[in-house]
């Protein structure tokens, strides 16, 4: 299976609640400030454009291809600088606990991005593109061929 490009959306997760939170508060300011009071109108105008800039934000999709990992296009990690990597299977608990999902962690000796995959679509084609392209020295390699196996017991 080649892959030459990939791109997974992110899930929602306390950036955008606090995100949603902030344009709610905009929108009730906002409308207190429409029965005459201006200065309520403009703190409500700002904190909706705020919250709604910070929410999209917050959705950022990953993207990943041949020379690297980046988030919304800007250049964050290369496979040739990739020092390690872990796989994590999540069942969430309870009766609202989530979709169960895997977590793929690619670090730098420096920083680190964990990917949610929460398809075996997604996991499979993520596998596959960091075995073309990861060095082989790089701790925790081997561990990408536990993603199917990871992937049959979290569902």
């Amino acid at each position: 299976m080649t892959v030459r490009e990939l791109r997974l959306g992110r899930r929602p997760g306390w950036a955008t609640a606090l995100a949603a939170a902030t344009a709610a508060i905009g929108v009730i300011l906002a409308v207190r400030g429409l029965r005459g009071s201006p200065p309520l109108l403009i703190i409500g105008g700002a904190l909706i454009v705020a919250g709604l800039l910070a929410y999209f934000r917050a959705l950022r999709p990953w993207f990943l291809d041949e020379q690297g990992l980046s988030l919304a296009g800007h250049r964050r990690l290369l496979w040739s600088e990739v020092t390690r990597i872990q796989v994590v299977e999540t069942t969430p608990k309870g009766a609202n606990g989530g979709a169960p999902r895997i977590d793929l962690t690619v670090g730098t000796s420096t920083r680190k991005a964990t990917l949610q995959l929460t398809s075996r679509k997604d996991a499979d084609r993520v596998a596959a593109l960091l075995k073309q392209h990861l060095p082989a020295h790089t701790e925790g390699r081997e561990d990408l061929r536990l993603v199917d196996a990871a992937w049959k017991h979290v569902t």
